[in-house]
């Protein structure tokens, strides 16, 4: 049964929504659907009242904002393109990688990024091990863990930008790193959670964390810092995906799902909206 909480802001049925991003400047919510197009929506009423562009990227793993205005897209092959609405998406970067998953901003304008392991989606083909890199705003892209599983995931700061936390998929377990903002370097390696099936993650203002539990009939997860469970809230939907923050004042908790052929509900694939008592953690842009 789904949580009275749980209210649909988006029925954009995707195969997979994904990448939840809040724009401040806009007041907008941006996300990815399953075939390279990004969708936008304000705070409407109307859930079917969202744009929806068709980009010639590949597949996108996710997406930062940038000082300027623009948006990184991370996508298929290692990709990384500049575009806003209206424009064309041009190429900045080309790494030649596998496909990126979740990626985020820190203070300084690095990124930090999740890359899927090689030949991910070619199962008697796949990679053992998955990567986490940063792009920092000089061009250089340097591998932080070469041996991360093959499906990492959701990435978020801790509100005192003293931790980053960083889900693994396949071996369901989040990791939380000691952050240092002067020099971007992560330290300390250990398990935050585990037991549970974490895709992306956000963090709010007490420093709790998130989790999109994302197998087949399970609620979004919320953790205290010390990482234990204090909250669950069910969706009407078959999977829940992503989480974000955002609004006015960031106490709207964005949720992406999936139906990926076998719904549950009528909206799944859909972005559905929870009010928060707290605000969402800040979060930053990328510096080119």
């Amino acid at each position: 049964m789904s949580d009275a909480r749980v209210k649909l802001f988006a029925d954009c049925r995707c195969e997979l929504s994904e990448a939840p991003m809040w724009n401040d400047r806009e007041q907008m919510l941006y996300w990815r659907g399953s075939h390279g197009e990004l969708y936008r929506k304000a705070m409407t009423d109307d859930a079917r009242d969202y744009d929806c562009f068709q980009l010639n990227v590949g597949n996108i793993g996710s997406m930062v904002f940038t000082e300027g205005g623009e948006m990184l897209l991370f996508a298929d092959g290692g990709r990384v393109w500049l575009w806003k609405p209206g424009a064309e998406p041009t190429l900045r970067y080309d790494f030649q990688k596998t496909l990126f998953n979740d990626v985020l901003a820190d203070p300084q304008g690095r990124i930090y990024c999740g890359m899927l392991a090689e030949h991910y989606f070619d199962l008697p083909r796949r990679g053992k091990y998955g990567s986490l890199w940063r792009l920092d705003p000089d061009g250089r892209f340097a591998c932080l863990e070469d041996k991360i599983g093959a499906t990492p995931n959701g990435i978020r700061f801790s509100p005192a930008l003293d931790r980053l936390y960083f889900a693994e998929t396949d071996a369901g377990v989040i990791y939380v790193y000691d952050y240092d903002p002067a020099t971007g370097a992560l330290s300390d390696r250990r398990i935050f959670a585990a037991h549970c099936c974490p895709d992306g993650i956000a963090t709010d203002a007490a420093g709790n964390v998130w989790v999109a539990n994302c197998r087949p009939g399970e609620p979004l997860l919320c953790y205290d810092p010390a990482g234990q469970i204090i909250d669950e809230i069910e969706f009407p939907v078959r999977r829940v995906i992503s989480v974000a923050f955002g609004g006015p004042d960031r106490t709207t908790l964005f949720v992406t799902t999936a139906h990926e052929g076998a719904p549950k509900g009528a909206h799944d694939g859909g972005v559905f909206r929870v009010n928060s008592p707290i605000p969402g953690a800040r979060e930053f842009r990328a510096r080119l």
